[in-house]
């Protein structure tokens, strides 16, 4: 039996910039029976005042206590009240508000984004309390090997500047942090000029906008003071250990990757190679580090994009005997791919794998949207308005394409390597 081919759904996009600055794009799909809203605003750790660090993301926790006249409870069963929520996360370069509602909510879920990005009271009260639970996130976080990993071994390895802070702060800055600093950051970096909203829906782009009107997204903002964007670069080959009782070390092997920049040239080539790597049972890493070597229980290609700095590496973890040969492993499977790159038939497998991957993400809106706001939010040329143009365009890609991305991010230097477990012997 021959079943007939799926079509992927092709929503209607469409984009519109207010006067105010704020950026609109809206994503139609007539079938969503929820709507999707997401706030990205350009304003994360990066601009987080020296001795203010954790700012920004403790300002992300306060917006949820409500806006005056309206406690913590209250504002979060606004949304809950017929089936919806609310979330947020703070990075180093943007944070990011995302709101879910059934379709036929549409309006009580704009109202609700709008108090919480611009109408929050943030209150001296609610940050005495909320002082705790970040310190309590921090704690949670120092506990997690993973997390930790991240953390700590990033901090070292950038060891000045603002991807040296971390995004949440520290227990000194948190300690010291007043309301008044955080209400002066909302005052300064909460304007529509540093917005981008996206909606996915079933809902035309006209009345999206009106409906948005009505709630007065198109209030006036002046564009904030933003921090130098300028490129970071990590450089290579250094070795960073963090002591932490546990039954197992942590490893990453770690360089720089893309940037924002040189995205558009370079962003789906690597898919289709950190698919062919790291993408599931079958890719390379898991095949030679757990299958052939029994080195690890899991292992993957380790990717992040940012305006200002990207990473490429991997990650896995192994006992303290096992962990000098999992990074030989390791940086061995890196310099394959300098040297080899992908076959033919790598490059068929990888995008049958992807396709495969879209189409079982392809009934979710937010996987429509965050293509369409994908290059918007990063200025580049090169707009996706659909899972079908993505596709597209992985289907031209050639082996002597993916051969100049290896040459470009591959380089000849080795990756730093971050540990952390049990302590080693020098």
């Amino acid at each position: 039996m021959v079943l007939p081919s799926l079509e992927i759904p092709r929503p209607t996009v469409r984009r519109t910039v207010l006067l105010n600055g704020l950026r609109v794009c809206t994503v139609q799909l007539p079938w969503l029976m929820r709507t999707e809203l997401q706030m990205s605003i350009k304003a994360g750790s990066f601009e987080d005042p020296i001795g203010q660090e954790g700012v920004a993301h403790a300002l992300e926790h306060m917006v949820f206590k409500g806006p005056v006249g309206e406690n913590a409870q209250g504002f979060a069963s606004r949304l809950e009240a017929v089936g919806g929520c609310m979330n947020a996360h703070t990075s180093f370069e943007e944070t990011v508000y995302e709101v879910t509602i059934p379709s036929d909510e549409l309006d009580r879920g704009m109202l609700t984004l709008r108090d919480l990005v611009f109408h929050a009271e943030l209150r001296d009260g609610d940050w005495e309390r909320e002082r705790s639970v970040i310190l309590e996130e921090m704690a949670m976080r120092a506990d997690d090997p993973g997390s930790r990993l991240f953390d700590v071994g990033l901090a070292r390895l950038w060891s000045d500047g603002p991807m040296s802070r971390g995004v949440i702060g520290t227990v000194d800055s948190i300690t010291q942090l007043s309301c008044e600093n955080i209400r002066a950051f909302h005052a300064t970096y909460y304007t529509p000029g540093a917005m981008t909203l996206g909606v996915a829906s079933p809902y035309s782009h006209e009345l999206i906008m009106e409906v948005l009107l009505a709630k007065g997204f198109d209030r006036p903002g002046a564009t904030p003071p933003f921090v130098d964007r300028s490129a970071l670069t990590l450089g290579s080959g250094r070795r960073v250990h963090i002591n932490h009782a546990a039954q197992q070390h942590q490893v990453m092997l770690v360089g720089d990757g893309l940037r924002h920049a040189t995205a558009a040239t370079h962003a789906h080539r690597l898919h289709l190679l950190r698919t062919h790597l790291g993408g599931g049972m079958s890719a390379r890493l898991f095949q030679e580090l757990r299958e052939r070597r029994g080195l690890c229980y899991n292992v993957g290609l380790l990717m992040d994009q940012g305006e200002r700095a990207g990473l490429i590496g991997i990650g896995g973890a192994t006992s303290p005997e096992k962990v000098e040969e999992f990074i030989t492993a390791a940086q061995g499977e890196w310099n394959r791919v300098r040297e080899i790159s992908m076959t033919q038939e790598d490059l068929d497998s990888a995008r049958l794998q992807v396709r495969g991957q879209t189409m079982l993400m392809a009934m979710s809106g937010s996987t429509h949207l965050a293509i369409a706001l994908g290059a918007w939010k990063r200025n580049t040329e090169d707009r996706f308005d659909t899972i079908a143009d993505v596709l597209d365009t992985m289907n031209r890609i050639q082996l002597s394409d993916v051969e100049e991305t290896v040459r470009m991010i591959w380089l000849d230097s080795p990756l730093h390597v971050v540990t952390l477990g049990p302590a080693m012997s020098a």
